[in-house]
């Protein structure tokens, strides 16, 4: 029954509900705040009417931030609860949640009998409430990246040539990657991913030189094996994930990155002049993008076994690199030269995962493609030589891009 507010005595509510949990019940539920329960305060004037009710929302926002249970009480919703059942005699309370399974006691013409009631907890090999949980997913496949430098012949890269020499890494290696997030019950949402990719066979790195402007005039081109070449991704997000109409999700985020890698060259071959192979070739460039970024995901359940999913960021980076060329006597070793910038780029990737056994299982095949562009313009290249002096150019720009297919196992928490 509610409360008249001009006598405070019990009348009967005219508006039909469903069945009603009793106060008693919501305040012996587990893990629930103090605040939870509370006796109603006494009833306030009709003339201040509106400041009760401005009272009643506060009272209720701080209920409904204070008194969320955690996950594992979600479960089971009614735990602890009672139904209370109005027959022709006294009310009777009925056991809803908890403990042993919930009995409703039915009153016929030939009298009371209890019916057991199915436990309504889900099984627990399935997914948590939309939205909330963690997983870990587990890839491998094949990546393709591009690396390419190039510098000038003096600081403000005015001289001729304008394009001194240019340095391309092609890179197809074996990548191994491995993603965890975690989204609570309120939307806020962590992400992060592991990704180590190695080349072990095929792929060319090729070093140029130019006399003249525009990359005319090659007086020396050379090709090299990038075998053993390396590349590691860190990145580590935070976001908060937004339920939008029908079974979408979308998920503002903000990170950190950092690229990595350390790109070889062995077996040399010289075409320009055609002088062939040449042997003791093993120089190194080790780059380094650290980024900031800020990107979107979304996720769409058409049914209970696909989820697709798509991501877009946008990076901004520090770039900084250190290369040992050790055929060059006059060159300092092992840090020969040094390329330092900045640059803006792009990442993004669709994936999907397809649930194994019953839909919404724990467990889900996973297919994924992503691509990115990190692009450093007008950086520094500073030489170091083997008598200590050192001298500096225009590092006129770094492009690194490349694609990656994997195949992987998805399990959620």
């Amino acid at each position: 029954p509610r409360h008249s507010r001009e006598s405070g005595n019990p009348v009967p509510c005219l508006r039909p509900e469903g069945p009603r949990i009793s106060d008693g019940a919501r305040a012996s539920r587990p893990h629930r705040s103090p605040f939870c329960g509370r006796p109603a305060r006494a009833p306030v004037q009709k003339s201040a009417a509106w400041r009760g009710g401005f009272a009643f929302l506060v009272r209720a926002a701080l209920a409904g931030v204070l008194c969320v249970p955690p996950v594992s009480v979600l479960a089971d919703p009614l735990a602890g609860a009672t139904l209370t059942v109005f027959g022709a005699g006294a009310a009777r309370e009925v056991r809803l949640g908890g403990g042993d399974a919930p009995v409703m006691t039915v009153y016929g013409d030939a009298g009371p009998r209890q019916i057991t009631l199915p436990s309504i907890a889900p099984p627990r090999d399935l997914l948590p409430a939309r939205g909330a949980g963690a997983y870990f997913r587990l890839s491998g496949g094949y990546r393709h990246g591009r690396t390419r430098f190039d510098i000038a012949a003096d600081p403000g890269g005015r001289a001729t040539p304008n394009v001194l020499s240019e340095l391309t890494w092609n890179l197809p290696q074996a990548e191994i990657r491995l993603d965890a997030g975690w989204t609570h019950a309120s939307g806020f949402t962590l992400r992060g991913h592991l990704a180590v990719a190695r080349v072990l066979s095929g792929g060319r790195a090729r070093d140029s030189d130019y006399a003249l402007d525009g990359r005319e005039g090659e007086f020396s081109r050379s090709y090299s094996s990038p075998k053993g070449s390396v590349s590691r991704d860190y990145s580590l997000g935070a976001g908060w994930r937004f339920a939008l109409p029908g079974d979408h999700d979308l998920t503002p985020m903000i990170g950190l990155a950092r690229y990595a890698g350390k790109y070889r060259m062995r077996d040399g071959k010289q075409i320009v002049p055609p002088l062939g192979d040449f042997d003791g070739l093993d120089s190194r460039y080790e780059p380094e993008w650290r980024s900031g970024w800020i990107g979107l995901e979304s996720e769409s359940r058409p049914n209970g076994r696909l989820t697709v999913r798509a991501s877009l960021k946008h990076h901004w980076f520090s770039y900084r690199a250190t290369a040992d060329w050790n055929l060059r006597g006059n060159f300092a070793h092992p840090a020969s030269f040094r390329h330092l910038g900045h640059g803006t780029g792009w990442e993004a990737g669709v994936g999907v995962d397809w649930r194994l056994g019953a839909p919404r299982s724990r467990h889900a095949l996973s297919l994924d493609l992503s691509g990115r562009r990190l692009r450093v313009r007008d950086g520094r290249d500073i030489t170091y030589f083997a008598n200590g002096r050192s001298a500096e150019t225009q590092l006129n720009g770094v492009d690194n891009g490349g694609w990656a297919l994997r195949a992987g196992y998805r399990l959620d928490y």
